[in-house]
């Protein structure tokens, strides 16, 4: 099996702790395996913080969408798929 994608998973919120966001982000590496797991970043803006796993994934057709997970962290934990952020 070629891992020969790179993917991300997003963890963000402004209600939910820094503690919570990279105990959620450490989970989901721990579960993609160390080596998948390409790096973990983080940011914060206007009191939002997002926690970034990047990893890589198996090829898929070029045609079809990436499977990205988004977190959205404002109240229960809720994922989203394919839900990209653009830059303001």
């Amino acid at each position: 099996m070629a891992w020969d994608q790179a993917r991300f998973e997003v963890f963000r919120g402004t209600l939910t702790s820094w503690h919570t966001l990279f105990s959620d982000a450490a989970a989901f590496a721990s579960s993609v395996g160390r080596d998948r797991v390409i790096s973990i970043s983080h940011s914060e803006d206007q009191n939002e913080g997002v926690v970034t796993v990047w990893y890589w994934a198996e090829h898929t057709h070029a045609t079809e969408p990436a499977d990205d997970w988004i977190r959205d962290g404002e109240g229960p934990a809720e994922w989203t798929h394919g839900e990209r952020q653009e830059p303001q």
